[in-house]
């Protein structure tokens, strides 16, 4: 029954358990979905105001830098591949239309001018390709270290004789405008994962570079990390030179989830304990009726209903255990059984419940007279059995003090009063004695209990027979 009892209580915890873990999971998730929502909506806001801005400066740029396309004297420098008239009107037109980059190229992308920004060759070749073969169409680029919103405009008399590529520069001052009015820091980077322009300090990238990592499989805003990084898609190019990512920091959702895990821990530590209390005596409540009955059960079935001693076959079991052990210690051990004399005679005298008052008194008296680690039982009807562990020279003595217990004085019971006196026969069994069965050890006894019997009763006799060897008792 100590089973069930762990059982109950077992369920009653495992279900607090569960319950509690299921309540921390499921505020996990709601807490993420609701972060991840959210993040996406700074993204999209981000990301609109980000492409409006572009759209109103770009616009007036776009204007201006076809009107400077457009003019006779600026295509006539350009034709003529006069520098310095070309330098001028670039670096005046720069500062009237406050851009940080115009400069000029040839068909093949070769540098004419600048407004004053000086590229690598390279540099020159990379815009060219980018952008000559999609006039009027705006890209970021990287350059020299800097972030540029860049387009290229066709300088033609009439034919296309050179390129105009003009750009303003996304800096940190424009990100943290961008910044106060979505929530997010932005980071300009290049392809290649090189730091450019950003809204964070760069000690900040110094301390997580995951901050340039995306794992587009991680949505699960991870307890414990501050910053998770997604990119804001601008210009729909295959391979663009810089990538624009915009950084949630989850410092106050993380603090929130601590705060919320602590309560929920606590709450489901006092519910733990709770229900341990609760499943333990709900345990106990059920398990103890059960545990009683089964007491009771087990006691039925190796005890006798009307002397309480062991019956007949938890006797013999709890002997034969004894007398392996005896053996072990090569000892000698002893089976009396023990008969009531002319009890068929109290029975009609007296009915059957004075003998049954005589049996429970007879019962009574044995035990009193035996040792507490003797065996004693009923073996059937008015018969017991006695196994003591005993000397050769005693155990005619252990004999005579059972039947001397039983004689000693009359049994009285409501409406009678008689002498009872008993017969013993005994075998004793020796180490190196072996029996299949405990039944043969019995026999001889039984042999012996007969002597006595025939000798006139009321007397104790021992086997006389020789036990043999090499037999091994199983029962």
């Amino acid at each position: 029954m100590k089973s069930l009892y762990t059982q109950i209580v077992i369920v009653c915890v495992s279900l607090v358990a569960v319950t509690a873990i299921s309540i921390q999971t499921a505020s996990w998730w709601l807490a993420s979905e609701h972060n991840k929502s959210l993040l996406q909506e700074q993204i999209a806001g981000a990301n609109k105001s980000l492409l409006h801005y572009l759209q109103v400066r770009q616009s007036s740029l776009v204007s201006s830098s076809i009107v400077l396309a457009a003019d006779f004297g600026f295509k006539q420098a350009v034709a003529t591949r006069h520098e310095p008239t070309i330098n001028t009107m670039l670096m005046n037109h720069g500062r009237r239309i406050d851009v940080e980059l115009m400069l000029l190229t040839d068909k093949s992308g070769q540098a004419l001018a600048s407004n004053g920004t000086q590229l690598k060759p390279r540099d020159y070749r990379r815009l060219h390709d980018t952008l000559a073969g999609n006039p009027l169409t705006p890209t970021f680029m990287a350059l020299d270290n800097h972030v540029y919103r860049l387009f290229a405009i066709p300088v033609e008399a009439p034919v296309t004789i050179a390129y105009l590529f003009v750009g303003f520069e996304v800096n940190k001052a424009l990100l943290n405008q961008l910044k106060d009015s979505i929530g997010l820091n932005l980071s300009f980077v290049s392809a290649k994962g090189d730091y450019l322009v950003s809204t964070l300090d760069q000690h900040v990238f110094e301390l997580d570079a995951s901050l340039l990592t995306i794992d587009d499989a991680d949505w699960g805003f991870g307890f414990g990390r501050r910053w998770e990084t997604r990119e804001i898609m601008l210009d729909k190019t295959e391979a663009p030179s810089v990538r624009l990512l915009a950084h949630a920091d989850l410092s106050a959702y993380n603090d929130d989830f601590k705060r919320l895990t602590y309560i929920i821990i606590g709450l489901s530590s006092v519910i733990l304990l709770l229900a341990f209390i609760s499943g333990s005596r709900l345990a106990r409540r059920i398990s103890n009726p059960h545990s009683a009955l089964h007491r009771e059960l087990l006691f039925r079935a190796h005890h006798d209903a009307l002397t309480g001693m062991l019956n007949r076959g938890a006797a013999l079991d709890k002997i034969a255990q004894e007398v392996k052990r005896a053996q072990r210690e090569k000892s000698i051990y002893c089976l009396f059984v023990c008969d009531v004399d002319h009890f068929k005679q109290i029975n009609d005298q007296y009915g059957h419940l004075a003998g049954d008052a005589v049996l429970e008194e007879i019962a009574t008296r044995l035990a009193k007279a035996l040792r507490d680690y003797d065996v004693i039982g009923r073996y059937g009807g008015e018969e017991f059995v006695v196994g003591v562990k005993v000397s050769e020279p005693k155990s005619r003595d252990i004999g005579q003090r059972l039947r001397k217990a039983v004689n000693g004085s009359p049994i009285v019971g409501k409406n009678f009063s008689v002498d009872i006196t008993i017969s013993i026969g005994g075998q004793l069994i020796y180490p190196d004695d072996e029996f299949d069965t405990l039944n043969e050890v019995i026999e001889y006894a039984d042999q012996a209990l007969y002597r006595a019997k025939k000798n006139g009763r009321d007397q104790v006799e021992l086997s006389s027979s020789a036990m043999p060897t090499k037999r091994r008792i199983n029962r």
